[in-house]
């Protein structure tokens, strides 16, 4: 029937992976947040977490700033969570030289997998409130209150 000839039982694509329940995955974001927090490699910037350093000593600047906090790669990678892109910062920790020292992510592109396969993480006190507003819908409301009352 086609010209050439067919396959038979050609290949099919199909798709393997499986959606968690929304509970679920809110559970699964505060928990990797809390482990972190536990172990002390949780660290929060009050302001944004931006750099003033530009062009090609950005990078260095980086490093020597990774390296005297002790988040850089031979201390367990960094994850530094914005709530907006930084240009600077994600150009400095994706310059030459840094050797995946620490990574950026805007807030949006965080998952847990980011959280947990990182030394430490680094995050701005507004992208933390934002992450736990988004994770924390399946919380009953007297928990919400308490930990508003807190902060």
């Amino acid at each position: 029937m086609l010209k050439g000839g067919g396959v038979a039982f050609g290949p099919k694509p199909r798709d393997f992976s499986t959606d968690l329940p929304k509970k679920i995955y809110d559970l699964a974001f505060r928990t990797a947040l809390s482990y972190r927090y536990r172990r002390g490699e949780l660290v929060i910037i009050e302001g944004d977490a931006e750099i003033e350093r530009t062009g090609a000593g950005s990078s260095r600047w980086a490093k020597e700033m990774l390296d005297f906090h002790r988040w850089g790669k031979t201390q367990g990678r960094s994850l530094f969570v914005t709530l907006s892109k930084r240009a600077n910062l994600f150009a400095a920790l994706e310059g030459e030289g840094m050797d995946k020292q620490a990574v950026a992510l805007e807030l949006n592109e965080v998952d847990v997998k980011d959280i947990l396969e990182t030394g430490r993480v680094v995050i701005e006190r507004r992208a933390l409130d934002k992450m736990f507003k988004d994770h924390s819908k399946d919380l009953s409301t007297n928990v919400k209150v308490a930990a508003r009352e807190r902060h």
